[in-house]
């Protein structure tokens, strides 16, 4: 009889030990099942989100990555720069991993392997409606030239008319210094160094399914999220980010007091239009 109690006990308590177990393994086989036909989608609709900033500014490093997931969520993850960096980790950061959700914000799990190199982001992507925008310029420049001012994004119609050219300008949390190499584009370059405190943005863009998108900029570890007439929710404009009208800009710095006289050379006195332009758009700041 004792032998039968014991038995009988033990039974019951592999019963409650156990059942956790497979409750949790019924929950996983379920969500797998699920995920395993169609996706489970969670977005749309979009939480109110527009923006991600790093929050490693000084440690970023040029490899980031933003995915878009079956969920609808969109997985940006990127590596740091160690502690105490080499001028090769922009390219070949050797610090820490990070992963989080977009619209969730919540951190997951690196990938195993993520690629997150600049030629792999998206500079051309279709919206839902049709519409087409685009990213263009430099990701980077070896002519020796300053060549920012050549970035901008555009929106086009499904018929590749042109809707809109803009120019997004970061503004730096303090100046940097641009220091000619002697050449530009294998012509004699003898400009003086400038220091600059505003910069075009260069970015790959994430289409959205209510006809929004994200551009991911991984030189500044900022991801913004525009509609196709480039209105955002993000507390950033106006304040971190200016988007300007392409043609406003060009304008703006094509001015002829910013022209160079045939002796001193043809281009533009890159101080000068760095100084205005940051004047102009501290004024924007203080007006919002």
């Amino acid at each position: 009889m004792k032998k039968m109690m014991r038995l009988l006990l033990g039974l019951v308590a592999w019963h409650v030990l156990l059942m956790p177990l497979v409750q949790a393994a019924e929950t996983t086989k379920t969500a797998e099942t699920k995920q395993g036909g169609a996706a489970v989608k969670k977005y749309p609709p979009y939480p109110d989100v527009w923006e991600w900033v790093t929050p490693f500014p000084s440690r970023m490093s040029y490899r980031l990555q933003a995915e878009l997931l079956p969920d609808g969520d969109v997985q940006l993850s990127y590596r740091l720069k160690s502690k105490t960096p080499k001028p090769s980790e922009d390219l070949d950061p050797q610090g820490e991993e990070y992963s989080v959700l977009f619209f969730a914000k919540q951190l997951v799990p690196p990938p195993k392997d993520f690629y997150a190199y600049v030629h792999h982001q998206k500079g051309r992507v279709k919206l839902p409606n049709g519409k087409i925008v685009m990213s263009s310029g430099a990701w980077g420049s070896n002519s020796g030239c300053f060549s920012q001012f050549g970035r901008d994004f555009t929106v086009r119609g499904a018929d590749e008319q042109e809707l809109n050219r803009k120019m997004l300008l970061y503004m730096l949390d303090r100046p940097e210094t641009f220091v000619p190499s002697g050449m530009c584009e294998g012509e004699p370059y003898r400009d003086p160094s400038f220091s600059y405190h505003v910069t075009p943005m260069v970015a790959g863009l994430i289409p959205l399914e209510d006809n929004t998108f994200l551009v991911v900029d991984y030189e500044h570890g900022v991801v913004l999220r525009f509609d196709e007439q480039w209105q955002s929710k993000s507390p950033l404009l106006n304040r971190r980010v200016f988007v300007l009208e392409g043609q406003q800009m060009q304008s703006f710095i094509r001015d002829k007091k910013y022209l160079k006289t045939e002796a001193e050379g043809y281009g533009l006195r890159w101080q000068q239009v760095e100084d205005d332009l940051y004047q102009y758009l501290m004024i924007l700041k203080e007006g919002k």
